[in-house]
């Protein structure tokens, strides 16, 4: 089971690798862990049905220009 504190180190992990410029191949896989917990979390389904919600609202704009509706 992933735990509020675990979550919250491997973001201030990822945050330290971002901020002294060593993202590279460990960033990434901080990364994918850390979202990885986060969605195993209670904040996890809400997260991502604002990121499916968001998505849905860019392709709908997307194919609204490419159709003509833009104009």
């Amino acid at each position: 089971m992933v735990t509020v504190p675990l979550v919250a180190i491997l973001a201030v992990g990822l945050f330290l690798l971002v901020k002294f410029g060593k993202q590279g191949l460990g960033g990434a896989v901080v990364g994918v862990f850390l979202g990885l917990a986060l969605a195993s979390t209670t904040v996890g389904p809400p997260i991502i049905d604002g990121l499916q919600t968001f998505c849905d609202t860019v392709i709908s704009s997307i194919q609204a220009g490419l159709n003509g509706g833009g104009r």
